[in-house]
């Protein structure tokens, strides 16, 4: 390999996973009140006794900050412990990706292989899971790679002028699709499905058959397997794939 990386390297995947989400939301709440107490408290002992107005606006004014403080430095120590079971491991010639199920697809990388990249904005069709985390000017930018019958796809989330910044460097040609489009027509959900998963359209075969055909195919496969990674770990796994060859598309 061309880039200068100590080898193995584990990617870890999908690190804001619905248990780590729903315990955040938990958090968030709990740090707030705790702060506040705990200032109260200390308010209360050092604040003159005829002014107990006075000290509930100190420790309200304080403890909103310093508990969305407290609760985000809580999350990042769970993202650090509590994995969400899938990652993608790269040694030297071969990477392999993982779920709580076992090995769920292997590149030779000293073989032939087939790459496929795309992007997408975030907006004008019903978003889930994580896309709904970030604004919805940002882009998912994403990659395929396929080898005999074994298959990886991973992407991320990014503003547009990082993603731009990627995709424009990069030696491969990247492809935009259109969600909307595919979304447009269908009939509208009731607001606790909204909040959920929405389900995927069917993407018609006149679809599938155009121009952008392989692409939306890659991007299906990315609705049932895809990993999400970190922007960083994205880059590093896509330079690794690309300095090593293969057909990109």
């Amino acid at each position: 390999m061309s880039l200068s990386l100590d080898m193995p390297i584990v990617l870890y995947a999908d690190q804001d996973h619905r248990g780590l989400r729903a315990v955040a939301l938990l958090l968030l709440p709990a740090c707030v009140a705790l702060v506040y107490w705990l200032l109260l408290q200390a308010f209360r002992l050092l604040a003159p006794a005829d002014m107990p107005g006075y000290v509930v606006l100190f420790a309200a004014i304080l403890g909103l900050p310093v508990g969305l403080g407290l609760a985000a430095a809580a999350e990042r120590g769970l993202k650090r412990v509590w994995r969400s079971g899938s990652r993608v491991d790269v040694s030297e010639g071969v990477v392999a990706a993982w779920t709580r199920r076992g090995e769920n697809g292997r590149i030779d990388l000293a073989r032939e292989f087939v790459c496929t990249h795309w992007y997408f904005e975030l907006r004008g069709y019903p978003r889930g899971g994580s896309e709904r985390r970030v604004p919805a000017h940002w882009l998912c930018v994403c990659t395929q790679v396929e080898q005999d019958d074994q298959r990886i796809v991973v992407f991320t989330l990014l503003p547009p002028a990082r993603a731009a910044r990627l995709i424009e460097i990069r030696p491969v040609p990247y492809r935009e699709i259109f969600p909307a489009d595919i979304y447009r027509g269908r009939p509208a959900r009731s607001s606790w499905v909204v909040r959920s998963w929405p389900a995927r359209p069917e993407i018609s075969a006149d679809v599938l058959r155009g121009k952008d055909g392989r692409f939306w195919l890659a991007e299906r496969h990315r609705w049932r397997e895809g990993m999400e990674l970190t922007p960083q770990d994205y880059e590093i796994l896509t330079q690794i794939i690309q300095s090593d060859g293969g057909s990109h598309v």
